[in-house]
């Protein structure tokens, strides 16, 4: 358990939940990005979606139990999820760190275990919500993030609001930089998180050594100069670098944010990122785009999904005088 700081006699507060792979991470938020309470539960996501539905119900009451031992009062619970969410409140898109998650009626089963209002949006679309609106960056009007974890996902966000298109906007993990390259999960071929993902990493440098190794022992070596992790990590940055380099040219933000686990894990990746792209910028693009690494690391989803339900929630009520859970397709 992770206590953050006191909270504030002004502040609203809402519930956030990010659920990953392998890992959900919740806490209690306020509409700064501050969390005054934050813990985590695996996510059992190679499981059933029953089991990933019981640790959400864990992670909802233990962080009600906390607000009302601390005397909060909760506005509302926002959660980050691999995929969208279709009208009807059911998990949609691809999932493959996730695989008996889709389908799964989101929206309904939130709002029978809290009476609070509830919005439900892709995780990565929330890290970029929280870096652009009190993060890494504030200041910028275009801002895209990418998180690097199990998967990779991205998010757009243009005057502190998330665009997501006619649903799924911004899903970079899943736009191909290999033509005819390794399959996906997702149905496709030759996509960026099949190169670029901390698990992607992991089954390269066993494919190449025969050893597996976790993604921070990998990176320990390749800090080391070993060979083999040194040719692995060198691929996986050139094959993300072609997906956000592609990305960068059909959006032209001012900001790119790094953010996830991997990024976490040393220093050195997103450094070494962040030299790699600007190597490979188009000319015309070079000085245009601000790299940064997301200042909430990789409690952003998590944050993110506070935040965004404070806002949310605020809007409905300021429209019609009450808070509602009407929200558009992509968030349930």
């Amino acid at each position: 358990m992770k206590n953050r700081t006191d909270p504030d006699s002004h502040s609203e507060f809402a519930l956030g939940l990010d659920l990953g792979g392998t890992v959900l991470k919740f806490g209690i938020v306020d509409q700064r990005g501050q969390t005054v309470y934050e813990d985590q539960l695996p996510s059992f996501g190679n499981q059933s979606r029953d089991a990933i539905r019981d640790q959400i119900l864990r992670a909802v009451v233990r962080s009600k139990e906390e607000a009302q031992s601390r005397g909060i009062s909760i506005q509302g619970v926002g959660l980050g999820t691999p995929g969208t969410v279709d009208t009807t409140g059911c998990i949609q898109g691809e999932l493959p760190n996730l695989p008996d998650w889709r389908g799964f009626p989101i929206v309904d089963f939130l709002k029978e275990i809290s009476d609070d209002p509830v919005i439900v949006e892709n995780d990565a679309n929330l890290m970029a919500v929280a870096e652009a609106r009190t993060g890494a960056g504030i200041g910028y009007s275009t801002v895209f993030g990418i998180t690097f974890g199990t998967g990779i996902g991205g998010g757009f966000v243009v005057n502190d609001e998330l665009y997501t298109g006619t649903g799924g906007a911004g899903e970079i993990g899943h736009t191909s930089v290999v033509p005819h390259g390794r399959s996906c999960p997702c149905g496709r071929t030759g996509c960026m998180e099949r190169y670029g993902s901390a698990t992607a990493i992991e089954q390269t440098y066993q494919t190449r050594s025969g050893a597996l190794l976790t993604i921070q022992a990998i990176i320990e070596l390749w800090r080391a100069e070993d060979r083999i992790a040194a040719t692995v990590m060198e691929e996986s940055f050139m094959y993300s670098c072609i997906g956000i380099i592609n990305m960068l040219q059909i959006l032209r933000p001012e900001c790119l944010i790094l953010g996830g686990g991997l990024m976490e894990i040393d220093g050195a990746v997103f450094t070494s990122m962040a030299r790699r792209l600007g190597e490979h910028m188009p000319e015309e693009a070079r000085g245009t785009v601000a790299i940064l690494k997301a200042a909430h690391g990789n409690r952003a989803g998590m944050i993110g999904a506070g935040i965004q339900a404070l806002a949310v929630t605020g809007r409905d009520a300021a429209k019609d005088g009450r808070a509602s859970t009407k929200q558009t397709p992509n968030t349930g």
